[in-house]
C-alpha cells in the first residue's frame, strides 16, 4: 500500500503541468491515405514512414498515425514557445525498450523520459505533454460494457462494486485510470491488474500501488500521483495521471 500516492479529492483544483490533444479519425485518415498511396505528406518523418509501412492492418495504421498527430501538435506548440519552429515531419516519435515514448528532433535532441504519453482508441488519437519537472500518463478508451469475467480480473475487491456491471462509463473510467498510472510509472501492462488500485467512490478518491508498481514508484522517488478523468463526446473516456518529480530533470 502506498498512502503517499493518493490524490486530492478534487484533482481539477490543482495546477496541472500538462497539456492534452486529441486527433479525430478523419485527420488520421487523410495522412494514412497519402502513406498508402505513396503521396507527399508532411506529418511523418522518413523514419516513421518506414515504421508505417510495416503496419499491415488499416485500423492499426490509422490509430498509430492519430496518436502521433496529437503528440506532434503538442510538441510543435511547446517548441514554438522556446522559439523553435519545426514541421511535423521534422519530429520523429519512437519508443524506448520499456515502451515509453520519446520524440527525436533534428540534431539528435530527445524529448521524453516520462514527459510524453500517447494513446488511441476507435480511430481517435490522444497525447499528453508535461513540463520537464513532471511525469504524465494518458489513456483514451471507447465507452463500452466490459465482460464480467474481465472486470473481475481487472478490479480488485477494494475497487469492485456490483453496480459497475451496469455502468460502462465507470468500467471504462477505472480501466483508463489504471492504464494512465501504468504509463506514468513506465511499466505499461507489465504490472498486474491489481498492482494499481483506485478507489473512486464518494470523496475518498485514492490510489494504492502494490507489487511491481510500488517498486517502480519507489524507484522514481515516491512522487505524489494525481489523476483526472473526463468523458469526451459521451463516447470516450480520457484519463490522465500526473506527478511532480522529486528532483527536476532535463527536457
Amino acid at each position: 500500500m502506498t498512502p503517499g500516492a493518493s490524490t486530492l479529492p478534487n484533482a481539477a483544483a490543482l495546477e496541472k503541468p500538462y497539456r492534452l490533444a486529441l486527433c479525430k479519425p478523419e485527420e488520421a485518415e487523410a495522412v494514412a491515405a497519402a502513406v498508402e498511396g505513396a503521396a507527399p505528406q508532411e506529418a511523418l518523418s522518413a523514419s516513421e514512414l518506414g515504421t508505417a509501412a510495416g503496419l499491415k492492418t488499416p485500423k492499426r495504421l490509422r490509430e498509430w498515425i492519430a496518436a502521433r498527430l496529437a503528440a506532434k501538435r503538442l510538441l510543435g506548440w511547446r517548441l514554438q514557445q522556446a522559439g523553435l519552429y519545426l514541421k511535423p515531419s521534422d519530429i520523429t516519435l519512437g519508443n524506448r525498450e520499456d515502451g515509453m515514448p520519446f520524440a527525436r528532433l533534428p540534431g539528435g535532441r530527445v524529448i521524453g523520459d516520462g514527459t510524453l504519453s500517447l494513446s488511441h482508441s476507435a480511430g481517435w488519437g490522444a497525447a499528453a505533454v508535461c513540463e520537464p519537472w513532471a511525469l504524465v500518463g494518458v489513456d483514451l478508451e471507447t465507452i463500452a460494457p466490459r465482460a464480467a469475467s474481465f472486470l473481475e480480473l481487472m478490479a480488485h475487491e477494494s475497487e469492485w462494486a456490483p453496480w459497475m456491471l451496469a455502468d460502462p462509463v465507470e468500467q471504462t473510467r477505472l480501466w483508463t485510470l489504471k492504464e494512465a498510472v501504468a504509463k506514468l510509472l513506465g511499466t505499461g501492462l507489465s504490472v498486474g491488474f491489481w498492482d494499481i488500485r483506485l478507489v473512486l467512490s464518494g470523496e475518498d478518491r485514492r490510489l494504492e500501488l502494490h507489487g511491481a508498481a510500488e517498486a517502480r514508484w519507489a524507484a522514481l522517488g515516491r512522487p505524489i500521483i494525481h489523476f483526472d478523468s473526463r468523458a469526451e463526446d459521451d463516447a470516450r473516456i480520457l484519463s490522465v495521471a500526473y506527478a511532480a518529480r522529486p528532483q527536476e530533470a532535463p527536457l
